[in-house]
């Protein structure tokens, strides 16, 4: 959607087609429900625990950060990522997802 046709959608819409774009892959609600249930996570973890290459990982937390779900900081050596404050709220229009098991 180009830049110039989002006024004719009200903020609300704009909002959900945000959420939606978090969640499209699961790959990304697998990343979210683990951060959800351990506060922060790395890029190397995630790798493990979902069972994707590094690159994959990498690629599906970008649109997390750029959906504005999460951001990440350098602790040490380590990028740790980690839910945004303000997207608590988001979340809380899909936590039935997020505290779902496998």
């Amino acid at each position: 959607m180009g830049a110039s046709k989002k006024h004719q959608y009200s903020k609300n819409q704009l909002n959900f087609a945000r959420i939606g774009r978090a969640i499209s892959a699961p790959a990304r609600v697998a990343i979210l429900q683990h951060i959800y249930k351990n506060t922060a996570t790395t890029n190397k973890e995630l790798k493990s625990v979902l069972l994707l290459s590094e690159t994959t990982v990498h690629q599906h937390l970008k649109v997390l950060v750029e959906t504005g779900f999460i951001e990440g900081d350098f602790l040490g050596n380590v990028h740790a990522y980690y839910l945004k404050p303000a997207a608590k709220h988001d979340l809380h229009k899909i936590e039935w997802l997020l505290s779902k098991r496998k």
